[in-house]
């Protein structure tokens, strides 16, 4: 087993001393005392088997490459600017990209990096055994605009400004409203009862729970933003502000939406995703095991999280496994706070 802080040549298995992790993730470079290759951090897989790798590529002058995962070396959006390499786009001819946000490094940032659709697999995931996570690159950019979670926790890919845009609560909301009110315009769009292909999440029933907690502070001007700065409304006479109003009152009328803030269960979710680790999961889950202590205990909160996801859903495997091992780690550590109700049960879908 590879020791986390004595990274090891992932090429002859010797182990790298005197390396400094920060400075690798920058994008350092090491040689391998044994086997020469100049080795470096892969932003993908680097942290799952603590071993340094020689870079590859797929065309004579293209991106760095992991010879493990295939993936980029380091991703080609920027952390601060979030923009994306422009040769991205360039350097695969059918490229793909890991759908598994929750439990993959190349997932959580998927339109930074991307793999020959053809691998199927990803080698980046920490899943058992092989899973078909590879997706088709623009089938997941076509899909991701279709749910309100996925908009908030990765974001779409926006070609004009060649960066990724994640979205606030209330752009969501205004997002979802004008393309549900404008079928004229090709923009229409019923949000979907299936689970989602990035999120493994009921889409119809994540915005109805959105608009429940932050519907009262939208406020739509003319017909909604409509891209084109036309404001007239559609031949039925639906306007983006209709179609919000009915939101509402469908929402006000739900008996199974969760008793979970939409806010609350963002921030556990940014912290189940691929590129968070165990203990800022644990550490948001038990404030917010304290929040809800009247009304669930510990197990109760975690059975909440897991039903939004769908049965059966790859989203809600690797989810299951990181709260269990937060259930377990619970039990050890904490046990049950003074006056949590231990067998509270949850609203269910």
């Amino acid at each position: 087993m590879s020791n986390a802080w004595l990274p090891e040549c992932f090429h002859c298995n010797f182990p790298i001393v005197g390396t400094i992790p920060a400075q690798l993730r920058r994008g350092d470079t090491v040689k391998c005392p044994r086997c020469k290759r100049m080795l470096n951090w892969c932003d993908h897989c680097s942290d799952m088997d603590s071993r340094l790798k020689a870079i590859v590529r797929y065309k004579p002058n293209g991106l760095d490459r992991c010879p493990h995962c295939d993936h980029l070396m380091h991703n080609a959006v920027s952390p601060e600017s979030q923009m994306i390499r422009k040769e991205l786009s360039k350097d695969v001819d059918n490229p793909g990209t890991c759908m598994n946000i929750f439990g993959c490094r190349a997932g959580a940032m998927l339109w930074g990096t991307n793999v020959k659709v053809s691998q199927e697999s990803c080698c980046a995931c920490s899943l058992p055994g092989p899973s078909r996570t590879v997706r088709p690159y623009d089938e997941l950019r076509r899909e991701a605009k279709n749910c309100p979670v996925t908009l908030i926790l990765v974001g779409e890919v926006d070609d004009t400004l060649r960066m990724v845009k994640c979205y606030t609560f209330r752009e969501v909301i205004k997002n979802f409203t004008h393309r549900m009110a404008h079928p004229n315009k090709g923009l229409e769009y019923v949000p979907q009862a299936d689970p989602h292909l990035i999120s493994g999440l009921r889409p119809d029933y994540c915005l109805k729970w959105l608009v429940r907690d932050f519907g009262a502070d939208v406020e739509i001007d003319g017909d909604g933003g409509d891209h084109n700065g036309d404001s007239h409304s559609v031949p039925d006479g639906r306007s983006s502000q209709t179609v919000l109003e009915q939101l509402k009152s469908m929402s006000e009328a739900a008996q199974t939406l969760p008793i979970l803030n939409f806010d609350d269960v963002i921030q556990i979710f940014q912290k189940l995703i691929g590129t968070a680790s165990e203990d800022e999961l644990f550490d948001v889950l038990t404030e917010k095991a304290e929040d809800y202590r009247e009304k669930l205990s510990f197990d109760g909160l975690l059975h909440s999280l897991l039903i939004l996801f769908g049965d059966d859903t790859l989203q809600r495997q690797v989810v299951d496994l990181k709260l269990d091992k937060a259930r377990t780690r619970f039990h050890a550590e904490i046990g049950f706070a003074p006056g949590e109700p231990p067998t509270s049960e949850p609203n269910c879908l």
